[in-house]
Parts: C-alpha cells; structure tokens; sequence
C-alpha cells in the first residue's frame, strides 16, 4: 500500500488536534515544517486550512496548506463506514511563538520517546541515542 513520505517526531497520542470548522484529526508524526495525520474528513491539496493542537493544555491555532492527501481505506465510525485518509500539510506564515511552540513540543516528543538506562549503582541516568 502506498505511503506518505513525511520525517518527524512520532506523536504516539501524546497531542490532540482538529481542524478548525471541520473535523478530528490524529496526528501520525510532526516536524517544524509541517505534519502528517489520518483523518475521515475530505481535505483538498493545495487547500488552506487551520489547525487548532492541544499539547500538555496549551493550546495554539496554526495555519497550513494540505500538499499530499491519499485515500487509505474504509473504517467503522458511529455504526457506518467512512473514508479515511493520510495527509500531509505544510505550516504557513508561522510566528515566532508558534514556531517556540512547535520547537519545544517536539523536543518533549522527542525526549519522552528515548529509552532510559538507569545505573542504579551509581543513580545515573543515561538517554540512548541512535
């Protein structure tokens, strides 16, 4: 089956979002570019949509363009089957704070998603990386 090719940090449930005016969405991975999610609302390339995320209650409303949608399948939701998609967005006239935000949550995602060895010895804790 076809994929989006799209480079981030896994967001692994750890964020909400929607579209503003539409739908829910979940987020699959995000970067500072932009982001990849499945949704059953019908979103349109070249399109301009907002995006209001929820990360550890504080929430911001940014602006993106939709550049790659694939139709992914049917699945169940309230009692019927729906279309679901993969898309992909870009970020569009970020400003300086939402750029801080979408900075420092990825860094969380990031962070939370390495694993920890303790040396329970010495207390130490040390953060794998590939």
């Amino acid at each position: 089956m076809k994929e989006l090719k799209f480079s981030g940090a896994a967001v692994k449930g750890k964020l909400e979002a929607k579209v503003v005016g539409s739908g829910e969405i979940s987020i699959l991975m995000i970067n500072t570019e932009g982001m990849l999610f499945e949704t059953t609302s019908k979103l349109h390339i070249n399109a301009h949509y907002r995006f209001q995320l929820t990360f550890e209650k504080e929430k911001i409303a940014l602006p993106a363009k939709a550049t790659q949608v694939l139709l992914k399948g049917m699945v169940e939701k309230h009692s019927r089957k729906v279309t679901l998609y993969h898309v992909s967005v870009d970020f569009e006239n970020l400003k300086d704070k939402d750029k801080t935000f979408l900075e420092n949550m990825i860094d969380i995602l990031i962070e939370d998603d390495v694993p920890v060895i303790e040396d329970k010895i010495n207390g130490a804790k040390f953060h794998i990386e590939d």
